[in-house]
């Protein structure tokens, strides 16, 4: 043995060598504790029952027939060895394994890394199989994009463990995401992926469990691929590869599981090129994709995406995903094996030829494809490009089409004809002026293009400005659904500009023209310049054609514009107008149709008309129920907008069915961590907090919190949103120490996203102060500073002012009391009580009225105390049920302050108090104090 502490290995060698009647003593001098002594006597055991030398076998085969029997250990602390490493922390578990932070010292050396270590209790045959073949699996690859094993080795308990890389980097879908990767970007890092997953295939080697999770980008962008745990050999001995394939429990991650993992058929390279396929959609989409769902990513794609998951613009992203990106992720995720890539390297391929400009495989071989692809690859940016020649070519046909209508008319006929030659002239000078001076293989990019093509429009066809209107009217399009309005603005100046040169004055030019540029202001949030154009446009398109769709298109964009700067009525005419010109134009089930009904039905509400805007908007969802069916995303959206009307309107129990109903829909057509299924079970939640059902409002929270993490939107700030709401649940349960922790993880991950001085962090800092202060007064000193940082630079918190002010106010005089400076905190308190709305109550500010009123009857004011007591009783009751805990906070002080003078009426608010506060557990804190009371009224 070695001068060091001997190992199982070198402990059982040695007693092998000696006589059996001295082992005993050699165990009792050299064996650490009774667990270790016990290993070695079995695998001494073992020797002797076998017949045969043990160590003419591999140690880990006798490693399989001993430590089987051994119980279930306690998980090693922190300083732990393991072999040649110290244990520093646990980074995560799964099934079988569990994996640390390590380190080791070599010659002054120090080196990190990941130890995964086998669980106790689970060594069976297939686990010890398993486990082996991923000590192999890891040692056969050498590949940059995969993490690299450093060792593997045996516990001194005779536990199995690896050492891995330790790789600092998040998971691929937040790395895109928080980055803002564009398209290209994105697609490009998946390429890598794909790489590092086909070096493991030529090695023989399928992961089996490719997930966002299993895939890490590190800081520098560099792929990283992890835990091929469940590694299938595809060289291993067929009879116990299938038997290590039958196990109890199907090692994979469903969502991103192949078709044939789940009925144990044959897993090959296609295994993993179906995963593959799910994590581009999910990369290009922000959405993982369904088992079953056969349509395209871009069709997944609606107003109800979340626009920070996406890598561009939601109507440019669209178009950059139709075509080959579309048939891209149907072939990878084909539910038949053989119609999948033949190979991960056969993926990246083809998303590789797609970023060339070449045809790709996946897409159906046709002739005018190809042509599409050839002009794409040697113009310069795909999508961009595309548009901007679809663009001139829709030009040059609307010119060639007004040719053949005017023949009998000479004079419109010529003009027609230099509008087309135009066309065609401009078409050719942009792209022989700028390849030819290039060097070979190299194309302009799409901001060259798109600039060169408004300067010739703009500098070139001054003889033809309906040709020259036309086309910077398309150019400006392009700009603006590329999110890019500097840019968009001069072009659409230019349009208008060449329209009003028009002789005779072409009245749809002008008013095309005019409503693009409206667009450009709108999306910019300049409203009253937007409106400005739409005044102009709107004129012009009604004398051209006053039933036009396009005329209804810029009375819409004027309704929006309106709607945001307080013209409610205009709002609704210019609506009502639109979908008058739909109903003319259009079926009856139309969605544009439907789409109206939502829009103006949500423009009454704004007006303060809400019978009539939540008659549309039960319009709208009947239309959709009858076009596309109860279960569907456009359902579901017209059922959350009306709501959240009715929430608006206090109808909270109606609100909480639709609610309940658009997330039911919700759940079964979007993935997991959808952020539409969040955002509808937040709501959902808010609502049930609202009405008091705590229990039913943690449930939905805790489903909320859950599908976020599932998502990889953990550290989003829709994930704050949750958390806080789930901390008041807990708060209002009396559940303290919980509320602290979900408020602690609030505040770091905004401070994260949004940064510390950001409203939404200072809100989250002043309730959790306020929770911490209401349980250890200590803490109070922290909840003044907050709070009154706040109350002094309102205009900071914005539109989380309407609650967090009077909030801010309830906090800082629980501070002040605190302290001892009551006098200071009933003024704090009548001061934000006295700024509350006299047409609403919310359920957070009614423990300020309570504390107010409190303070009052206490300083001799008993009957000033009641009047306020009854005022927002009476208004909670009209808006809110009866078992609303925070109501019974205020029957609770009303019988407290008349517990002296009117007992009767005391035990009557009691009463009132106690139906309130049925889902409170016994032991909260407002139950004892109601009981303690109506035991002081019952005694003489």
């Amino acid at each position: 043995m070695t001068d060091s502490t001997p190992t199982l290995r070198e402990l059982f060698e040695a007693a092998l060598a000696m006589a059996p009647a001295q082992r005993a003593e050699f165990l009792d001098a050299h064996c650490r504790n009774a667990a270790q002594r016990a290993a070695v006597e079995r695998l001494l055991a073992a020797d002797e029952d076998g017949g045969a030398r043990v160590l003419d076998h591999p140690f880990d085969e006798l490693l399989g027939s001993v430590v089987a029997a051994e119980p279930e250990g306690v998980l090693p602390p922190p300083g732990s060895r393991v072999g040649p490493f110290t244990l520093l922390d646990k980074l995560g578990e799964g099934g079988s394994s569990i994996v640390f932070r390590a380190e080791r010292e070599q010659a002054g050396v120090r080196q990190t890394v990941a130890l995964k270590l086998l669980r106790r209790g689970l060594y069976s045959t297939d686990e010890q199989r398993r486990f082996r073949s991923e000590r192999l699996a890891l040692s056969q690859l050498r590949h940059p994009g995969i993490a690299r094993l450093i060792e593997g080795g045996v516990t001194d308990a005779g536990a199995p463990y690896i050492a891995l890389e330790l790789i600092d980097g998040e998971s691929i879908t937040a790395f895109v995401r928080n980055g803002r990767l564009d398209l290209r970007r994105r697609l490009s890092l998946f390429v890598d992926v794909c790489r590092a997953v086909e070096a493991a295939h030529r090695a023989l080697i399928v992961h089996r469990d490719l997930k966002p999770s299993n895939v890490l980008v590190t800081r520098d962008g560099e792929v990283k691929l992890l835990d091929f745990g469940i590694a299938k050999l595809l060289d291993a001995d067929p009879e116990t590869e299938s038997e290590a394939t039958r196990t109890q429990h199907p090692v994979m991650t469903p969502a991103y599981a192949a078709p044939e993992q789940f009925v144990h058929g044959p897993i090959t390279t296609a295994t993993d090129v179906y995963a593959l396929g799910v994590l581009l959609g999910e990369l290009v989409t922000g959405r993982r994709r369904e088992h079953g769902d056969t349509r395209t990513p871009s069709a997944t794609i609606d107003a109800d995406t979340d626009p920070a998951v996406l890598p561009a613009p939601l109507k440019s992203v669209r178009r950059q995903l139709r075509g080959d990106i579309d048939n891209i992720v149907l072939k990878a995720t084909a539910h038949e094996p053989e119609r999948r890539y033949a190979s991960a390297g056969a993926l990246a391929d083809d998303v590789e030829r797609h970023l060339e400009g070449q045809p790709v495989v996946a897409h159906p071989p046709s002739s005018w494809y190809r042509a599409q692809k050839f002009v794409s690859r040697h113009r310069g940016g795909v999508a961009t490009t595309a548009a901007f020649l679809l663009a001139i070519l829709a030009a040059l046909g609307i010119a060639l089409w007004q040719a053949e209508i005017a023949r009998e008319q000479a004079h419109i006929a010529q003009e027609q004809a230099r509008r087309a030659e135009a066309v065609r002239d401009l078409l050719v000078d942009i792209f022989d002026a700028e390849i030819p001076s290039r060097p070979r293989g190299e194309m302009p990019g799409t901001a060259e293009l798109l600039e060169r093509g408004a300067q010739h429009a703009t500098t070139d066809l001054d003889e033809t400005p309906a040709v020259q209107s036309d086309l910077l009217t398309a150019l400006g399009r392009v700009y603006d659904h590329l999110a890019l309005p500097d840019k968009g603005t001069p072009v659409l100046d230019a349009a208008v500009a060449a329209a009003r040169r028009v002789s005779p004055e072409d009245p749809a030019l002008l008013g095309a023209a005019l409503s693009e540029r409206g667009e450009v202001d709108l999306s910019s949030d300049r409203f009253a310049e937007a409106i400005a154009l739409f005044e102009q446009a709107i004129p012009l398109q009604k004398k051209t054609d006053p039933d036009g769709l396009p005329l209804a298109i810029t009375l819409d964009r004027r309704a929006l514009a309106e709607s945001q700067t307080g013209r409610h009525d205009e709002a609704i005419a210019d609506y009502s107008a639109a979908l008058a010109i739909r109903r003319k134009r259009l079926a009856p089930d139309d969605a544009d149709i439907i789409d109206s009904y939502d829009a103006l039905g949500n423009a009454y509400v704004r007006a303060g008309r809400p019978d009539e805007g939540i008659d549309l908007l039960r319009k709208a969802i009947a239309g959709a129920q009858a076009k596309f069916g109860e279960k569907h995303v456009k359902t579901a959206h017209y059922t959350k907008n009306l709501a959240t009307i009715l929430s608006l309107q206090r109808r909270y129990a109606e609100a909480a069915t639709l609610t309940e109903r658009a997330v039911s829909i919700e759940r079964e057509l979007y993935p997991p961590g959808s952020p539409d299924v969040v955002n509808g079970l937040n709501n959902l939640g808010n609502i049930q907090l609202t009405l008091g059902r705590l229990a039913a409002a943690r449930d939905t929270l805790d489903e909320a919190r859950k599908r976020n993490r599932d998502g990889g939107l953990d550290e989003s700030l829709g994930q704050t949103f949750v958390l806080g709401n789930l901390a008041r649940v807990h708060e209002a349960l009396g559940d303290t120490a919980d509320a602290l922790a979900l408020l602690d993880e609030a505040t770091r991950t905004a401070t994260k996203v949004v940064g510390p001085d950001h409203a939404r962090t200072l809100t989250l800092e002043l309730q959790r102060a306020r929770v911490a202060a209401m349980s250890d007064p200590k803490d109070a000193p922290g909840l003044e500073r907050i709070a009154s940082a706040i109350l002094e630079h309102p205009d900071n918190l914005k539109q989380f002012r309407s609650r967090s002010e009077p909030e801010a106010g309830y906090a800082l005089g629980l501070a002040q009391a605190a302290r001892g400076d009551e006098a200071a905190s009933g003024v704090t308190w009548k001061r934000a009580v006295d700024a509350l709305p006299a047409d609403h109550v919310d359920p957070l500010t009614l423990p300020l009225v309570a504390a107010l009123a409190r303070f009052e009857a206490t300083h001799g004011k008993s009957d000033d105390a009641a009047a306020l007591l009854h005022t927002f009783i009476n208004r909670a009751d009209r808006e809110l049920p009866p078992s609303q805990y925070a109501i019974g906070e205020l029957h609770l002080a009303l019988a407290q302050t008349l517990a002296q003078k009117q007992k009767p009426e005391a035990l009557t608010q009691l009463d009132a108090a106690d139906a309130a506060f049925g889902e409170l557990p016994p032991d909260h804190s407002s139950r004892k104090s109601a009981a303690a009371l109506r035991h002081q009224l019952a005694t003489p």
